[in-house]
């Protein structure tokens, strides 16, 4: 008997390929005890129930090798993202919507630039001076906003909505903003 299970795990070893494994050993099974025989009573043609055996569970034999490469497949399917085609195709148009309102966003800034002498208003003590608030920032930089249309004029050109404000920085800075330094203004003595 022992020659028969010893055979039996050389044959399971290389069945499953189980190289540089320990052998395992196959579970004992007690052989089932007899049970005494029923008297089988006649059935009635109505209830008439045919039993059938359970299916048996189809065997696989497989590597381990083969095995890991199935549970490898299974775990990377199984954690890929679920796309949805609408939902994409709306993130795109949002992404598109975006887009265009900041486009049109920069195209109103820069009319309004263009749209606006940034100047005081005639009429007023401060004629001829310059609406921009301007003030030396904590990196040594003089910025500015123009207090009519908002923009912001700076030394950096990343800072500024387009070219064009950047180029009008070196002019707009030398514009007095108080009629004190304006050279043109005269003021009435009493």
């Amino acid at each position: 008997m022992r020659a028969a299970i010893a055979e039996q795990l050389q044959e399971n070893a290389f069945k499953h390929e189980l190289k540089g494994r320990p052998l395992e050993k196959p579970p004992r099974t007690q052989e089932p005890k007899e049970k005494p025989e029923e008297p089988e009573e006649p059935a009635e043609d109505d209830d008439k129930v045919e039993e059938t055996e359970p299916e048996k569970a189809t065997v696989v034999s497989m590597s381990a090798s083969q095995f890991q490469e199935i549970i490898q497949a299974v775990i990377s399917e199984s954690r890929k993202p679920v796309t949805d085609e609408k939902k994409l195709a709306q993130q795109l148009r949002m992404r598109e919507h975006n887009k265009q309102l900041g486009r049109d966003r920069q195209q109103m800034l820069i009319h309004r630039f263009r749209s606006c002498n940034h100047q005081q208003l005639p009429g007023s003590v401060m004629t001829g001076c310059s609406a921009i608030a301007w003030a030396t920032q904590s990196d040594g930089k003089r910025r500015g906003t123009c207090m009519h249309c908002g923009t912001v004029f700076s030394p950096e050109l990343s800072e500024c909505i387009s070219d064009e404000v950047w180029q009008a920085y070196r002019m707009l800075v030398r514009m007095p903003t108080h009629p004190a330094g304006n050279i043109e203004t005269v003021f009435q003595s009493a």
